[in-house]
């Protein structure tokens, strides 16, 4: 089967991509594939760890016959950094929250590491609703004081080349949410052979980016960086300068690439990070914090738009 899908993939990408995965939004030029909440649990418990929020998951964006994604796609997380809800009263053997996922097991000593694989001891399965061009994605989530409503709605705009992802978060539970999230954003830009060279990122905001793997990793000039590198230790930047929610924009471009892409948000941020590695991917990725008491809610939105190089 693995084999077959490789040879249709090669002959008729446009039919795979419509005939294997269930949630397809946009026509003609501009199409987007979500993972439905069904095909996200085993992939991401083998490859990512249960990571990665079970709401949907953008695997594909193509423009003509060009892929901008890898796997796993536009995948969200929360709680990357800090503590998730329940942890610090738990010692080894423990359960906790992962917003997004479900109820997870402390099966590790110290703190919480994101990239652990903890033990997923109950999902929590969204509901969804499908209208034309949106998906909606609701998952109640509860462990012990806290609860949560979580809703994602996925939105494309064929005609403008546009992807917005809508979020938001109600706390439901006797205890506050303090959480960050983001979007990983496995971006490959339309190549299988990822184009390191004279690939570049303009922002809005003005960062000031550190590597975290060593020198040679990228350069940078003002609010324009490129000249990506895998070192020895990888490639991974960030910059915890804020971002105010009308900075909050940054562009991708690729030579060669008649588009660019163009990523939004609509709310403050203290971290902006990119991660890299030649010929897989490029991941820029914007936090936003959250700060809940009980009974409160957060709405906030991500958009993504391609934009013809030549302004047409």
């Amino acid at each position: 089967m693995r084999f077959l899908k490789n040879r249709l993939s090669v002959l008729f990408p446009a039919l795979l991509f419509s005939a294997v995965h269930g949630g397809e939004l946009g026509s003609g030029d501009f199409q987007v594939r979500i993972a439905m909440p069904e095909e996200i649990p085993g992939r991401e418990e083998k490859i990512y760890r249960p990571r990665f929020d079970l709401c949907g998951a953008v695997r594909g964006i193509r423009i003509g016959n060009r892929e901008f994604l890898r796997a796993p796609g536009l995948a969200d997380e929360f709680g990357i950094m800090g503590v998730p809800p329940g942890f610090q009263e738990n010692e080894k053997g423990g359960l906790f929250l992962k917003i997004g996922v479900g109820i997870l097991e402390n099966n590790r000593a110290g703190e919480y590491f994101f990239y652990h694989p903890y033990p997923l001891r109950q999902r929590f399965s969204p509901r969804v609703k499908t209208g034309k061009n949106t998906i909606e994605f609701r998952q109640s989530g509860r462990f012990r004081d806290w609860a949560y409503e979580y809703v994602k709605t996925y939105s494309v705009d064929p005609e403008a080349k546009r992807l917005t992802i809508h979020y938001s978060l109600e706390n439901r539970g006797s205890k506050p949410i303090v959480t960050t999230q983001y979007n990983h954003n496995f971006l490959a830009l339309g190549s299988r052979a990822f184009p390191a060279d004279g690939v570049r990122i303009r922002t809005a905001f003005h960062p000031e980016l550190r590597s975290m793997t060593g020198r040679g990793c990228f350069t940078a000039e003002g609010r324009c960086f490129g000249n990506f590198r895998t070192t020895r230790q990888g490639c991974y930047l960030v910059s915890t300068r804020p971002v105010r929610p009308e900075e909050n924009q940054f562009e991708i471009s690729a030579p060669g690439l008649p588009f660019f892409l163009r990523i939004r948000g609509d709310f403050p941020s203290s971290r902006f990070a990119v991660s890299f590695r030649e010929n897989t991917y490029l991941s820029p990725e914007i936090f936003v914090e959250i700060r809940l008491p009980p009974g409160g809610k957060f709405h906030w939105q991500r958009s993504y738009e391609f934009l013809r190089c030549d302004g047409t």
